[in-house]
């Protein structure tokens, strides 16, 4: 593969996370979970556990726009290389619903969160993520 091919393949794998970020999380726009995710898609929790398959996102996603209706997820840094996609986010919303057993506090949350995405054919196919889900339970559960 030339150098050009390789930027090439970069760039469209950085549209696929955009797409992801923006069209499917910002937008709601579920008919992209088959677009950009595999169907057999593998997440790596920080934790060390996974979870398997694309149709979680059709659940994963109401529940927390539930939660908080005004989330949004914008993209800071980007970086790709190949078949892999370094991204860092900055995620908001107000927690106006139930959520990880909190009653909603109708109070401002901001975190940072880190994805290490790998693509194959246009598809988002594993990723490794790590968000700083303590501060925001803090943030909710501050007076």
């Amino acid at each position: 593969m030339s150098v050009e091919e390789h930027k090439a393949l970069a760039e469209r794998n950085k549209d696929v996370v955009r797409r992801y970020t923006e069209e499917l999380w910002n937008n709601l726009q579920y008919d992209l979970i088959d677009q950009v995710l595999a169907s057999d898609v593998l997440a790596h929790a920080p934790d060390g556990t996974q979870e398997q398959g694309n149709q979680r996102f059709r659940q994963v996603i109401p529940y927390l726009r539930t939660a908080f209706p005004d989330l949004h997820i914008s993209i800071e840094k980007m970086i790709a290389e190949d078949d892999h996609v370094a991204v860092r986010l900055r995620v908001k919303g107000t927690h106006q619903g139930d959520f990880a057993g909190m009653a909603p506090t109708g109070k401002v949350f901001e975190f940072p969160e880190w994805f290490f995405l790998r693509l194959w054919d246009g598809k988002i196919v594993e990723y490794w993520y790590l968000r700083d889900q303590e501060g925001l339970l803090q943030q909710l559960r501050h007076e």
